[in-house]
């Protein structure tokens, strides 16, 4: 799992402490999900340019880098799909 990265130092405690909720059945995911939102800092998007120095620093063609790309794509909406029912 990425690492988490909090919009402050406050955000990081009340986030956790929903994290423990959420472990014991104390609140949903919808609340959890509407936590994340709101504590955690979106993961940045990354330019054309800085996907393509990565696939080329890996040596892959342009159609086997899309393809683990989408399997990583539909695995997440799989999960996301799970932890919304």
């Amino acid at each position: 799992m990425a690492k988490k990265i909090y919009k402050s130092e406050a955000m990081a405690s009340i986030h956790q402490i929903m994290e423990g909720a959420f472990e014991i059945e104390a609140i949903d995911k919808k609340t959890m999900r509407e936590f994340d939102e709101t504590c955690l800092i979106p993961a940045p998007v990354p330019k054309p340019e800085e996907i393509k120095a990565i696939r080329e620093s890996e040596s892959v063609s342009q159609p086997v880098f899309a393809d683990g790309c989408a399997q990583i794509l539909f695995a997440s909406l799989r999960r996301r799909q799970s932890l919304a029912t």
